[in-house]
């Protein structure tokens, strides 16, 4: 039966924690405001009237500001996920974070301050990384098994709420204008404080609890919340300390999880998943939707009404996606949606060719720029860029998990900021030569996760992990089920000592 604490944490941390999502759109969705605001604070500061050079260079240092706050978040919060727990991390610094940023938003309106609107997106983007993966790791480690996947896609596809609660309040009529645009912010800290009410009483993980050596009373505490009353109590305490002895440290380094065989197996597969996210043009031509479609034939109002249609056409997909993911496997839904990105880049570069030959659009460069955006939506509703977490959650210990995700965070920033910054200028000298390098990238990904992707839906960490060893060692997934219980590394712990 499906558990009705489950329909409430997701409630909670999935549609109350939104508010970052919020203001990230608000740099775009109330520009000209903002822009107006920009400019008034730097003449009042500095005696300085920005020109348009001026004004696109202010616009294009707050995303860096963003991107410097998730760097240091990689350095100083994403850690304390060992240290101090999955929940310290996931609710009481992200609150403390977001109500920050919220102030700086708000102070920074009534100050004329560009300085501390520049401080509101530092932590802004000082949010992200424990929105974008944090929250997902430790609902993953807390529920049952069998809802790992849902939960974590469930709470990612609760992202739809931010973008029609941002439709009404950024509205010219609403807030989006320059005397009301800092009531966002306030509407965001407000969703905040709702947010730690509801989920500061929600227990910590099992899993790092009984990792952290917490009272055993806690540890079955938690497991009764999240599994249920009816569970064995005692079964789930085995299987998470055997979960927990497959790294045998509290905190593995990545060479530590390098150098084991089975890991780096396991590290090489979210590795590739995170590339084929980071390079795939789902996440690099999301800033050049309306260029491309212009470009293939629309006009500004046809893009927006195609992006808008797409948007409620992939809703049913986005809600009924998770339940794929537990009944269908992740395997199967990976490789569809990997192939789904592989078309896109097809139907992109056929677009473009067809573009740069004719030097201008065609019927056949709107209809593939079309099926193109269709596919887009298609791939990553059903997992493209989401299913490296799945990932850490289905196949790494608690021990390994934070040092995986600094990693794979910290290269999705270094692959992906280069790519979506280069590519406007390297499509127009390139044209679809540009497209190339990402289908090859893509179809030797796709290929190697065929080959190596194990199947892991319902399955105990500890069964995922012996699947991988047992194919490296037997060549058969079959013989992973057996009931070796001997650590993957060299010490044994025991619980409680």
């Amino acid at each position: 039966m499906f558990p009705r604490w489950l329909v409430y944490v997701i409630f909670v941390h999935g549609v109350l924690s939104t508010s970052n999502t919020i203001l990230e759109m608000m740099l775009n969705a109330v520009s000209l405001p903002l822009q107006a605001f920009f400019n008034e604070s730097i003449y009042d500061h500095y005696g300085i009237v920005l020109d348009t050079q001026g004004m696109s260079l202010v616009v294009s240092m707050m995303p860096s500001l963003d991107l410097l706050g998730f760097f240091f978040s990689l350095l100083l919060a994403v850690p304390f996920m060992d240290s101090k727990g999955r929940r310290f991390v996931s609710v009481y610094v992200r609150v403390f974070s977001m109500i920050l940023s919220s102030l700086a938003y708000v102070l920074a309106k009534y100050s004329n301050s560009i300085e501390l609107y520049g401080v509101a997106q530092f932590l802004l983007g000082f949010v992200q990384p424990l929105k974008m993966i944090v929250v997902k790791i430790y609902l993953s480690e807390c529920v049952p098994d069998r809802y790992r996947a849902f939960t974590a896609l469930m709470v990612a596809s609760c992202l739809i709420v931010p973008g029609f609660i941002s439709t009404l309040l950024f509205l010219p009529s609403v807030f989006g204008n320059e005397e009301s645009w800092q009531v966002v912010p306030k509407v965001c800290a407000g969703m905040e404080v709702l947010y730690l009410c509801l989920a500061a009483w929600l227990p910590e993980s099992p899993k790092w609890l009984m990792d952290a050596e917490k009272p055993e009373e806690d540890v079955r505490k938690a497991i009764r919340f999240y599994h249920g009353e009816e569970e064995n109590v005692a079964k789930v305490m085995r299987d998470i300390r055997e979960e927990i002895d497959l790294g045998a440290h509290h905190r593995m380094s990545l060479w530590e999880v390098y150098q084991n065989e089975t890991f780096r197996s396991i590290f090489k597969i979210i590795f590739a998943a995170l590339l084929s996210s980071s390079l795939s043009m789902t996440c690099i031509t999301q800033n050049y939707t309306q260029r491309l479609l212009l470009e293939y034939g629309y006009n500004v109002e046809n893009s927006f009404l195609l992006t808008g249609v797409l948007q409620i056409a992939l809703v049913p997909l986005l809600i009924v996606n998770p339940f794929l993911y537990e009944r269908m496997g992740r395997r199967p839904l990976y490789l569809f949606s990997a192939l789904c990105g592989i078309f896109q880049i097809f139907l992109l570069y056929g677009a473009q060719l067809i573009t740069d030959i004719n030097h201008g659009s065609n019927t056949v460069t709107f209809v593939l720029g079309t099926l193109s955006m269709v596919v887009n939506g298609i791939a990553g509703t059903t997992g493209l860029i989401n299913a490296f977490i799945i990932f850490i959650s289905d196949l790494l210990p608690p021990g390994a998990k934070v040092s995986v995700t600094q990693f794979v965070l910290l290269i999705n920033l270094v692959v992906q900021i280069p790519a979506v910054f280069f590519f406007g200028n390297l499509l127009t000298l390139l044209g679809s030569w540009t497209f190339l390098p990402f289908l090859v990238l893509q179809i030797l990904i796709f290929a190697y996760m065929f080959l190596y992707l194990p199947e892991t839906k319902q399955l105990s960490v500890v069964s995922n992990i012996r699947r991988v060893e047992a194919s490296l060692h037997h060549g058969s997934e079959e013989s992973g089920k057996h009931e070796e219980t001997t650590p993957l590394l060299t010490e044994r712990k025991t619980y409680g000592t």
